[in-house]
């Protein structure tokens, strides 16, 4: 018998100018223990079922149509949709009988109250708090993996790590042990090592507590690793429903095929990404013309040598510092995309400001090289900075927080040119419709604002911004993780277009593999400040010599439900611990370890004690 059964689910979405209709007649069936993976692209209704079983739609929401039969103990049943949202029946079922667990925890998670006392709270809610509730607190956070449940219950949620957070989340979900568990893109934020870590707990605990999973993502390399079927939504209508290797193997609907068709895979560089959408850019002319007079492709660009950044902790003193960047030597080529990777942080993004000169090192030097010489970046003036940040321009994660709200999409793309004094009024304008035309956008949407477009629009928004003065280094940071895999691969083959097309330069900062794999030419893997393997993006993935990168391509989610994740190959949690690599790989205290070329060029980190 199914514990959760929906029969003709309509939800409306009341907005200016009428309604939309986000779920249009969804029928599902769970069964205690099973794992039913809802997919589709943003706006296709997945997390509207979620808050609709859950009661919780937002007030221009409501359910206009079916039932949500759920059982909730001893053979009986209640439809959800019956019940007062704010009522006490339905309060007593949220958290005892079915619990939620959200995508970013750090924004579901109270910053003022400490992890243990908001999982303690739901004890107390529940009337379930007469014996030790601290004892019960320590040992969800233990059924967790947390190994020290103690000072993460005294913790607050600002002073945990992203995976921890997801944790304590999860722990505070399934506290009262409820039957139903509803998981709304739980690992999306995370690295690919904590984004395994966390699929093996959720498997763990569906086997100890019998629990009924429904699986809300977009990523069908988590459905096909953890999903025994899989339901297909687009526009609030159910595509396709089946068993999910059946349906991963031989989709049937065209809309399942696009989606996989979609899907970056590691092995297949070569062969571009079918977007369900797709749109073709033209190069602006300026960037043409920087393809025919750019420096010889190949030759250094950006050089760092020696680099190391440290922060202070909450304390501020030299002695609760941390090592974010420890030594790091590289060079960037011109017209090369290089990849960074590696998991939270490993210095990423820290890495990526320094190139930017956002942050300046503590140590080592960073070299712009232009006309035959090479200037360090600490030893540039006003006006050499000024045309420094014309040449290096940044691509933002989140395409919602980058752009000012209250610019139009003209003024964001000649603001760049209005600020550097490039051009007349009526050329900056011009030069802003070729940037449109350039990312794939209509030139008539000039005079609207962010709000007015999707996320993958927004995204290519802020590539036209970065392009506007013409730049010879384009830097990306996690610039498709806040976005569907439709969306992501009109992005990435957008981002190839242009680099096939140009001789920019792109540094690419992404925990996605397969992501790199279809972009990068060289791959840098960082772990702990330090790269520990760089190499050609195709010997790296083929042939990778580091441990610690060996783990990463370990914990890559994979299509083939056969391929399962290697949780072992993760040394239980010791795969970023330096001092856990075997030999000769072993850096021990402050070693920054040396490079060492192991073939051609593809270098691996050696210690050196």
């Amino acid at each position: 018998m199914s514990l959760l059964s929906i029969r003709g689910l309509k939800v409306e979405f009341a907005v200016p100018g009428g309604t939309i209709k986000a779920l249009d007649g969804i029928d599902l069936d769970l069964a205690p223990g099973q794992t039913l993976a809802i997919v589709g692209e943003s706006g296709s209704g997945k997390s509207a079922l979620a808050q609709s079983i859950m009661r919780i739609l937002p007030a221009n929401g409501r359910i206009v149509a079916g039932g949500i039969s759920l059982e909730v103990g001893q053979g009986r049943r209640r439809d959800l949709v019956r019940l007062n949202e704010k009522g006490a029946a339905l309060r007593r079922l949220r958290g005892a009988r079915m619990a939620m667990i959200f995508q970013e925890p750090m924004t579901s998670l109270s910053p003022v109250h400490t992890i243990g006392s908001q999982i303690a709270e739901m004890l107390s809610l529940h009337g379930l708090n007469g014996g030790d509730a601290a004892h019960s607190v320590h040992t969800i956070l233990s059924k967790m993996g947390i190994s020290d449940p103690e000072r993460v219950a005294s913790s607050y949620a600002f002073e945990l790590s992203g995976g921890q957070r997801q944790r304590a989340m999860i722990a505070m979900a399934l506290i009262c042990k409820p039957a139903l568990l509803i998981a709304d893109e739980p690992t999306t934020a995370l690295d690919v090592t904590t984004q395994a870590e966390i699929l093996a707990l959720l498997k763990d605990l569906q086997r100890e507590f019998n629990l009924a999973i429904l699986l809300i993502t977009h990523d069908l390399g988590v459905v096909a690793q953890i999903a025994d079927e899989v339901q297909v939504l687009y526009e609030g209508r159910t595509m396709e429903r089946g068993p999910a290797q059946d349906i991963l193997d031989d989709p049937r609907h065209p809309y399942t095929k696009a989606l996989i068709g979609a899907i970056p895979v590691i092995g297949r560089r070569s062969t571009r990404l079918h977007a369900l959408r797709e749109t073709k850019g033209s190069l602006p002319p300026a960037l043409h013309s920087r393809a025919n007079h750019a420096p010889p492709r190949g030759a250094p660009i950006l050089t760092l040598e020696n680099v190391s950044k440290r922060f202070a902790l909450r304390h501020g003193t030299p002695a609760h510092e941390s090592a974010a960047i420890n030594g790091v030597t590289l060079a960037l080529r011109t017209g090369e995309c290089l990849g960074i990777v590696g998991e939270s942080g490993s210095g990423k993004s820290t890495l990526a400001r320094l190139m930017l000169r956002a942050l300046e090192p503590d140590q080592g030097r960073i070299l712009f090289h232009r006309d035959g010489g090479a200037m360090p970046l600490s030893a540039m003036d006003r006006h050499a900075i000024r045309a420094f940040r014309a040449s290096i321009q940044l691509v933002f994660q989140d395409p919602y927080g980058s752009l000012d709200p209250r610019m139009t999409v003209r003024d964001t793309l000649t603001e760049p040119l209005d600020i550097h004094g490039i051009a007349t009024r009526p050329e900056r304008i011009e030069r802003a419709r070729h940037l449109m035309r350039a990312v794939g956008l209509d030139e008539r949407a000039l005079g609207r604002y962010p709000l007015a477009f999707s996320g993958g629009q927004r995204q290519r928004i802020g590539i036209a911004r970065a392009l506007a003065l013409s730049p010879e280094i384009l830097v990306l940071d996690e610039p498709v993780s806040a976005l569907d895999v439709s969306v992501q691969a009109q992005i990435l083959n957008l981002l190839r277009d242009l680099k096939d097309a140009s001789n920019l330069t792109f540094v690419f900062v992404s925990h996605n593999l397969a992501v790199i794999d279809y972009l990068a030419d060289r791959v840098a893997v960082m772990c702990r400040g330090r790269i520990v393997e760089l190499a050609p993006a195709e010997a790296l993935f083929k042939d990778a010599r580091h441990p610690y990168t060996k783990a990463l391509l370990a914990a890559i989610p994979s299509l083939d439900k056969a391929s399962r994740i290697d949780f072992s190959a993760l040394r239980g949690g010791n795969a970023s611990d330096p001092a856990a690599w075997e030999a000769p790989f072993t850096l021990l205290g402050d070693d920054q370890g040396r490079l060492v070329e192991v073939d051609q060029d593809h270098f691996t980190a050696y210690g050196t004690s």
